[in-house]
């Protein structure tokens, strides 16, 4: 068993020790939030969201609704986003349903430059659209696309 002066030795090195480590904590500056941090750290954002915009990892997801008062029996019309997160901006495209083809009549609002996505986006939906309108002799009320 140890004597009172090495366990009264060995109190005050821990007492100092736990003092150490309080000072280090107490001198270190508040973290900061992770996001703050983040926000503005990208120099140059139109270049940021091109190459976003075209990584293979880039998971894009379409979306597409019927607009009934303006479907016929022989033309069907949809909105469709090429931005379903947001669900910001929405185009419409036009379906002629004898003939099975398609055309944009309206693109989205493009603030970030991204035409070409929406024609991507609207042949995707079509696709969709037009494999359940031949499975099951109906047009969906709305489509999503995810790649």
């Amino acid at each position: 068993m140890l004597d009172e002066t090495t366990l009264e030795r060995r109190l005050v090195i821990l007492e100092q020790a736990v003092s150490d480590l309080q000072r280090k904590v107490d001198s270190k500056p508040a973290p900061e939030n992770w996001l703050q941090k983040l926000i503005g750290s990208i120099s140059d954002e139109a270049a940021f969201l091109e190459v976003l915009g075209c990584a293979d990892m880039t998971i894009r997801h379409y979306h597409a609704e019927i607009i009934p008062e303006r479907t016929t029996d022989r033309e069907a019309r949809y909105r469709f986003t090429p931005d379903s997160i947001t669900m910001k901006y929405f185009g419409e495209f036009a379906i002629d349903v004898a003939l099975r083809s398609a055309k944009i009549v309206a693109f989205a609002p493009d603030p970030e430059g991204w035409g070409w996505n929406q024609e991507v986006c609207a042949g995707a939906l079509l696709h969709k659209i037009l494999k359940h309108l031949d499975e099951s002799g109906r047009l969906p009320l709305s489509v999503e696309h995810i790649s």
